[in-house]
C-alpha cells in the first residue's frame, strides 16, 4: 500500500513472506521489486541460527551475499520479534533468498518457518503536482543511475550505470590534471617528435621503425652517407613480412638522398606504420660504409 504523509509525500509499504520449509535451511526466492527491506518478523518457533542471504540479478543464478571485505553478511534474529534491517549490501537487490545459518554451516529448521518482510520504497517521493519537487533516491536503488560502489568505466560503447561513466570521466581527468600547476597536461594532435632509424655498417636496410600512427613529415640524413638514394619497405605488423613500397604508377618509391640533406613530401608513406628504409633500391641496394643514423620527424 501507499502511505501519504502530512507533507503530501508518498511512500510504498508492502509485505512478502519468505518461507523456509521443514528440514531445509534456505527460503524460496523473494522478488523485492527493488524495494528496501525495512523489517523481518520472525516466527515464535525458530531453531536458533543466524540468518544469511543469497541474491540474484535475474532470479536464476544466486550467490552468497558478502561485504566489501569478503565476509558473509549475517544477522542474529530473536524468535517472535521483528528485526529492523539496515544492510547496505542489499540496496538495489531484486531477488533474494534467506538462509538459516551460514553458507558454511546451514541450520535446517524443524518445521515450516514463515518470515514476514516489510518492504518500503527507498525514499518518500513527492505526490504528483504541477510544481514538482526534489526526490531522494537511495544509493543503488536506481539501476540506471547505479551505486557509489560501481567501478569506473571509460568505454562508452558498453552498457553500464551513469555512476560508472561519471567515475570513468573523473579517472580520465585525474590522469591529465596537474594539481600543483592547476592545469591539464595534454599533447595536442600535430605535435612533432623524432624517431631514429639506423642502417648498420655493411648493410643497406634499416631495422624496423614503428611510426605508431604518426605521419612522416621529414627525413634528416646523416652527415656521412655512402652515395645512394632511399627506397622503402613496409609491413602491416611488427616483425611481419616487409614488402617494397611502390607508387600508384607501379614504380618503386624512391627519394633522392645525400649527406646532410632533409627530405620532405613523401605522401605515399602516410598510411604506413611499420617501415624500413633502404640505401639504394630493391634491384641495387647499396651497403653503407659505417653505421648511419637517420632521423625521422613525425607528427
Amino acid at each position: 500500500m501507499d502511505y501519504r504523509s502530512t507533507e503530501g509525500n508518498v511512500k510504498t509499504y508492502i509485505t512478502r513472506d519468505a518461507i523456509i520449509l521443514s528440514g531445509q535451511s534456505l527460503s524460496a526466492a523473494i522478488d523485492l521489486e527493488q524495494l528496501n527491506i525495512a523489517t523481518i518478523l520472525f516466527p515464535a518457533a525458530w531453531d536458533a541460527a543466524d540468518i544469511t542471504f543469497q541474491t540474484s540479478p535475474d532470479g536464476v543464478t544466486y550467490g552468497d551475499l558478502i561485504n566489501d571485505s569478503g565476509v558473509e553478511v549475517k544477522r542474529t534474529p530473536t524468535p517472535g520479534k521483528s528485526m529492523g534491517l539496515n544492510i547496505p549490501e542489499l540496496s538495489g537487490v531484486r531477488y533474494l533468498k534467506i538462509r538459516s545459518g551460514t553458507s558454511a554451516s546451514p541450520v535446517n529448521q524443524a518445521a515450516d518457518r514463515t518470515l514476514t518482510l516489510t518492504l518500503t520504497s527507498n525514499a518518500e517521493a513527492p505526490a504528483p503536482s504541477s510544481g514538482g519537487g526534489a526526490v531522494t533516491i537511495a544509493d543503488g536503488a536506481d539501476v540506471t543511475l547505479g551505486a557509489k560502489a560501481d567501478i569506473a568505466v571509460t568505454d562508452a560503447t558498453t552498457t553500464n550505470t551513469l555512476m560508472s561513466f561519471v567515475k570513468g570521466l573523473v579517472k580520465i581527468l585525474a590522469d591529465i590534471w596537474d594539481s600543483t600547476l592547476h592545469l591539464l597536461r595534454v599533447s595536442a594532435v600535430g605535435d612533432y617528435t623524432t624517431i631514429t632509424a639506423t642502417i648498420a655498417n655493411g648493410a643497406s636496410l634499416s631495422a624496423e621503425i614503428d611510426l605508431k600512427g604518426h605521419q612522416l613529415a621529414a627525413i634528416f640524413m646523416p652527415g656521412t652517407w655512402t652515395t645512394a638514394n632511399l627506397s622503402y619497405q613496409a609491413s602491416d605488423q611488427t616483425g611481419g613480412t616487409f614488402q617494397d613500397v611502390y607508387d600508384s604508377a607501379g614504380n618503386e618509391l624512391t627519394s633522392i638522398a645525400d649527406a646532410s640533406r632533409t627530405i620532405t613530401d613523401i605522401p605515399e608513406l602516410g598510411p604506413i606504420r611499420f617501415l624500413k628504409i633502404r640505401s639504394g633500391t630493391t634491384g641495387t641496394p647499396v651497403n653503407q660504409g659505417g653505421n648511419r643514423t637517420i632521423i625521422l620527424l613525425v607528427k
